[in-house]
């Protein structure tokens, strides 16, 4: 009887020769299943399906991890205004370990004996893909025919066509950047929040996201203590509510303004230079007196010390 191996599946060029090879080869019954985080219309999902059992796939599953995607992952993203590198969200490695919560858990559902996916030995995928299977699916058995046979694009292409593949091989002369939907939503929300948190919660928040953004590009979402930043940034949230206003321009965008009941700058306490509402010259002096009677206390002891010596 054929051993059982769940194979992560996008149709393309790697993930059909891991089919051809895993069945041909090796003689595993494979399992294809594919993660929709949202990059896929219907019509394309189906000609993906279509495709793995013309290469051969025991059984082929669709998960629609649209609203999983957003509940357990982007949404933090958001709340942290989180940019790798304070430059770029985090795309890529978020949805490779979307796709790896939901392979290992159909490779749970199935009992199989393996779990495979298609990454080469070059990026960090396979990092993020082998690392939430040694955790969820101990024991069970990681294949990666790309990596582990070192192939180039031509020798994939090569050995499908000898099995008489009929597939696009063309590679893509380019991609569409699709990175200014959560940069506009992040900016946005990043600009709410200057208005409607305090200092020290936006510090603290910053600083937290900060970790949780590098700990989930490292693969590190199946950590604990990712939970418990999960739970600050929600508790954060819970005045972060308004209208922001952002104004849309070839290539660029700018955010000009914000509205919000939970305004902490609104112009009734004060205008910047003018005038104030909040609090008095006199309670300045005092304040200031208070609030560095420390440093001076610091200062003072420290000369007369240095003098006696």
């Amino acid at each position: 009887m054929a051993k059982k191996v769940v194979l992560g599946f996008s149709g393309g060029l790697d993930t059909s020769y891991c089919v051809k090879y895993l069945t041909e080869e090796k003689n595993y019954e494979v399992h294809s299943i594919i993660v929709n985080t949202g990059g896929f219309d219907k019509d394309e999902l189906k000609q993906i399906e279509e495709h793995a059992y013309k290469l051969g796939v025991k059984t082929h599953k669709t998960v629609d991890a649209v609203q999983n995607y957003y509940d357990s992952i982007i949404k933090y993203l958001i709340f942290g205004n989180v940019l790798k590198n304070n430059t770029y969200p985090l795309s890529v490695s978020a949805e490779r370990l979307s796709q790896a919560l939901h392979i290992a858990e159909h490779t749970k559902e199935l009992n199989a004996d393996a779990v495979a996916h298609g990454s080469t030995g070059a990026g960090n995928d396979q990092v993020r893909f082998d690392m939430v299977f040694h955790i969820m699916i101990p024991g069970v058995e990681i294949i990666t025919p790309i990596r582990d046979l070192q192939l180039s694009r031509e020798e994939e292409i090569s050995y499908l066509k000898e099995k008489g593949v009929d597939m696009n091989f063309e590679k893509s002369m380019y991609s569409i950047n699709k990175g200014a939907a959560p940069m506009v939503i992040i900016k946005a929300h990043h600009a709410l929040e200057k208005h409607v948190l305090t200092k020290w919660q936006l510090q603290w928040k910053d600083q937290l996201a900060q970790f949780y953004g590098n700990w989930l590009h490292e693969g590190q979402i199946l950590d604990p203590v990712m939970i418990d930043i999960e739970r600050f940034l929600e508790s954060s949230q819970r005045n972060v509510t308004g209208d922001v206003f952002v104004q849309l321009y070839p290539y660029r965008f700018q955010v000009i303004g914000i509205e919000s009941k939970y305004d902490l700058m609104n112009s009734r306490f004060g205008k910047y230079g003018e005038m104030n509402t909040g609090f008095t010259g006199d309670d300045v002096r005092g304040f200031s007196k208070i609030f560095g009677n420390q440093t001076a206390m610091y200062h003072l002891v420290k000369e007369e010390a240095d003098g006696k010596n």
